[in-house]
């Protein structure tokens, strides 16, 4: 499971509080459990191409759940469920 990993990057980022980006490598991401954004501030998070990473969840969840935020870019990758 990856969420909790993604999460703490996703946390580390808004910390810093200055333009981020997040980029996936090439591959397949299980995601458990729902990514929380919150007050985030320009932040992309990337993939390497909707065919190329992929966030896999086996749970009807929503992937992302942005609260506060502005500025979010989202780019580059799939979320499918299993």
């Amino acid at each position: 499971d990856d969420s909790m990993g993604i999460q703490s990057a996703i946390n580390d980022a808004i910390r810093e509080g200055l333009k981020s980006d997040i980029i996936f490598g090439y591959g397949i991401y299980n995601i458990s459990s729902t990514i929380l954004i919150e007050n985030g501030t320009n932040l992309t998070i990337r993939g390497q191409g909707i065919d190329q990473t992929f966030l896999i969840s086996s749970n009807e969840i929503a992937i992302f759940n942005l609260l506060y935020c502005q500025g979010i870019q989202l780019r580059s990758f799939s979320i499918d469920y299993d």
